[in-house]
């Protein structure tokens, strides 16, 4: 099953489709603390990149498998959208040792559709990777002595849209991407 029909998108979603995908390229740093995230901000506009979206709610508000994570939707110089994942050391490390299983167990199916055992082992898979990524991130505050006040400042300093760039902040959540935006793009000599 593809992203684009996965029925926990839909659901918030249902307009979604595979020309909403952004994560076709993807990649990601894991960094110490999230006060270095104004630094690789710079570095990342310094160098040509445009970052069309700035998910960072995420971090003090997690969604409801409790994953907490820094995000950026990026156009580079030559058109090409890609996303960025920056999550700190301990959180990418419960997701790899148990964190992603919990919630791939379940990623593809609609709960509206689950009988009333599968609902309750859900709801104990649910509170379970909750658990596991509350923990990875109270051990986070506890290596850095990051306050949330501090990770705060930098987000909110990181959420910010420059005066100069070329989208409203109102267009800077989820654009739709469409052939003619995607001009830059030439494929390989080799692939055509």
């Amino acid at each position: 099953m593809i992203k684009a029909s996965r029925p926990s998108i839909l659901a918030k979603k249902s307009w979604h489709d595979v020309e909403h995908i952004r994560d076709s390229y993807r990649f990601k740093t894991d960094i110490n603390s999230i006060t270095q995230l104004p630094g690789i901000v710079k570095m990342l506009e310094d160098s040509g990149v445009e970052i069309i979206k700035r998910d960072t709610d995420k971090f003090l508000e997690p969604g409801e498998w409790g994953w907490r994570i820094v995000a950026f939707d990026l156009r580079m110089p030559n058109g090409q959208l890609v996303e960025y994942y920056l999550p700190v050391t301990e959180l990418e490390e419960a997701k790899k040792n148990y964190g992603h299983t919990l919630f791939e167990r379940w990623r593809n199916f609609d709960v509206k559709d689950l009988n009333d055992e599968q609902y309750e082992d859900y709801l104990n898979t649910l509170k379970e990777s909750n658990y596991l990524y509350e923990k990875a991130y109270k051990d986070y505050l506890s290596r850095t002595g990051d306050s949330v006040s501090d990770i705060r400042a930098a987000l909110d300093k990181v959420s910010e849209v420059p005066e100069s760039a070329s989208l409203k902040p109102s267009e800077t959540k989820s654009p739709m991407v469409t052939p003619s935006g995607m001009g830059d793009q030439v494929p390989s000599e080799s692939r055509t």
